[in-house]
């Protein structure tokens, strides 16, 4: 039998503590213990319990995230970040990377620290990245400043603070989605819409998940803690980076996010298809966003998927395509829709609480039924949907502030 790589032998021990994690938490409290009472509560309450706080360490910004991977930095894990970084160099103090799961390994601490200062230029902070074992062990200033990201994160943060050992006023809630929904109802389902109670200062990702949190929460949000999503090429002109548009309709498709209907998507270009070949009209379809096995939608069509695409790539595809759909059972501000407008290209999204309609001419939103969405998508390629495609996208329908605004504000409250 050949010998595994290195690269082998490190991704299965990281799945082997992924899996083993939450027992770890729970056969280290004894029935006398305070932890106790939280040992079978959830897999990530009592990951922060026994980190050490000590007066003599210096103050940091702790930013807690789900986990931190090279493939897999996305948008959410993006505005994290800048969070963090924008808040680090308000205070004036270094930024810590610490995680509920990976890294697991020194090594990969050294490259992600590489990877996220370069994608961050060129602000710059003091950077550190912790191991998933370094975050449970780690030693805290009492004046260290937090900021809970997924709900998980902010979980273990509000456990630690009811047992004492942090402070819920240092706490800040970086809120992009609402989170009770990835759950059934459930014990977990519960437990994240109990963060939303937990008496921390929270930042908003959009007007539309603000309104949605007030409605569902009854919580009394003040639109100073609201900012706009960003958009990576919004500043520049559409007319400038629009290019010839191709009789190609774009899918973000990732079948392992069940918040992005994947099996709703692929019905609605099955329809397209079948539209299509009815008429004669020759259409590609590609999907992008996560790796998935190539789909026949019709007779003469298929789904081909391109996978991640880095960020040139990506924005250069938008540009070149005719129609992008992509779905968000959630109200999280999905970026591929918008990065779709801001390139001056259609995008065919679900409506959801009757805020996604009428946010921008090319902005389409229809209900969650696969007719609907693949007769959107065949009028537009067809051509017999006549949409404005001069007008360009204002991030401000989503909210009049950006992050840095919010934190710069928050940072003033705080004193």
């Amino acid at each position: 039998m050949a010998s595994a790589s290195v690269a082998e032998v490190k991704h299965q021990f990281g799945r082997i503590r992924a899996k083993t994690s939450h027992y770890v938490t729970t056969m280290s409290c004894s029935p006398g213990s305070r932890h106790y009472p939280f040992r079978d509560l959830s897999g990530s309450s009592l990951s922060l319990a026994r980190i050490k706080i000590d007066p003599r360490e210096s103050a940091r910004v702790n930013l807690l995230l789900p986990e931190l991977k090279a493939d897999a930095m996305f948008a959410g894990i993006m505005t994290a970040i800048r969070a963090g970084y924008y808040l680090a160099g308000a205070l004036g103090v270094p930024l810590r990377l610490m995680t509920l799961g990976g890294p697991w390994f020194k090594d990969d601490t050294t490259m992600l620290k590489n990877m996220v200062s370069q994608k961050m230029r060129p602000i710059e902070v003091e950077l550190e990245i912790c191991t998933w074992s370094q975050t449970r062990k780690a030693m805290c200033s009492p004046m260290d400043f937090w900021i809970a990201t997924h709900w998980t994160t902010a979980h273990a943060i509000q456990i630690s603070c009811n047992l004492g050992v942090m402070d819920g006023q240092r706490v800040l809630y970086l809120i992009q989605d609402y989170e009770p929904v990835f759950h059934p109802a459930s014990t977990d389902s519960e437990l994240a819409r109990a963060t939303y109670h937990a008496g921390f200062t929270m930042m908003v990702n959009s007007v539309d998940l603000a309104e949605h949190l007030s409605k569902s929460e009854s919580l009394p949000l003040d639109s100073l803690q609201v900012f706009s999503p960003s958009v990576g090429r919004l500043g520049t002109l559409t007319s400038e980076i629009r290019r010839e548009r191709k009789h190609r309709v774009l899918f973000y498709g990732r079948p392992s996010k069940p918040r992005n209907m994947f099996s709703v998507g692929i019905s609605a270009l099955r329809y397209c298809a079948y539209l299509s070949d009815q008429a004669g009209l020759q259409v590609t379809y590609a999907s992008i966003g996560e790796a998935h096995q190539r789909i026949r939608l019709s007779k003469s069509a298929f789904l081909d998927s391109l996978g991640q695409l880095d960020w040139n790539d990506y924005f250069d595809l938008l540009a070149s395509s005719e129609v992008l759909l992509s779905l968000q059972a959630s109200p999280h501000p999905s970026h591929p829709p918008l990065d779709m407008v801001s390139t001056g290209g259609i995008a065919i999204t679900n409506e959801l609480s009757a805020v996604r309609s009428g946010r921008h001419p090319r902005l389409i939103a229809k209900q969650s039924d696969p007719i609907e969405l693949g007769t959107a998508i065949y009028e537009i390629v067809s051509g017999s949907s006549i949409t404005n495609l001069g007008d360009e996208f204002s991030l401000s329908l989503l909210g009049e502030r950006n992050l840095e605004d919010v934190i710069t504000k928050i940072c003033a409250d705080f004193g």
